[in-house]
């Protein structure tokens, strides 16, 4: 496996505990299938070094947040990271 590879399998594991931890079976389920249906659009992550590094942080402030127990700042981070990554495929497609 490649570097890409590894980073996209690692972000896959990333959003399975995050769902599994919303302690609702059938939301977990709901977002693990549009995990699933959404992994070309966030494969466009792994195009890039910089890409990369924004999401490990987006990741980490997602973490820190919700341990915290600030439901503001966890929405918030959660909300930054898939507007980023919208925002991100949007601008990569924007020339087709």
């Amino acid at each position: 496996e490649n570097e890409l590879s590894v980073a996209f399998h690692q972000n896959e594991r990333f959003h399975a505990v995050l769902n599994r931890a919303c302690g609702n079976q059938i939301l977990e389920e709901a977002l693990n299938v549009y995990n699933e249906r959404t992994n070309l659009v966030r494969s466009f992550a792994f195009r890039s070094i910089e890409s990369l590094q924004r999401s490990a942080r987006e990741h980490h402030n997602i973490i820190n947040s919700g341990e915290s127990s600030d439901r503001a700042a966890f929405v918030g981070a959660i909300l930054k990271h898939v507007l980023g990554a919208k925002k991100s495929f949007l601008a990569s497609h924007a020339s087709i």
